[in-house]
């Protein structure tokens, strides 16, 4: 990890983040909060600490610690 966790790069370059860089760090955010949707998951702790930046620019969110699966639940009537 060249940059490691989304909070450090923010305190590193805060005055220096262009708009693209922005939005290229919110939209791969919100591809991979879809992926995990997809999977009826829910992160339930989601913070900059926790959205990690890759050496080549990947974005990743970790810490699924209190992470929710999602069930079908079946009913039954008595």
């Amino acid at each position: 990890m060249k940059y490691g966790a989304l909070n450090h790069f923010i305190a590193k370059y805060r005055k220096n983040i262009e708009e693209p860089v922005m939005a290229y760090i919110i939209r791969e955010i919100l591809r991979g909060l879809d992926s995990i949707h997809r999977y009826r998951q829910l992160h339930r702790d989601l913070k900059s600490d926790n959205i990690l930046i890759g050496e080549n620019g990947d974005i990743k969110i970790g810490d699924f610690g209190y992470a929710l699966q999602f069930t079908k639940e079946k009913t039954t009537s008595k």
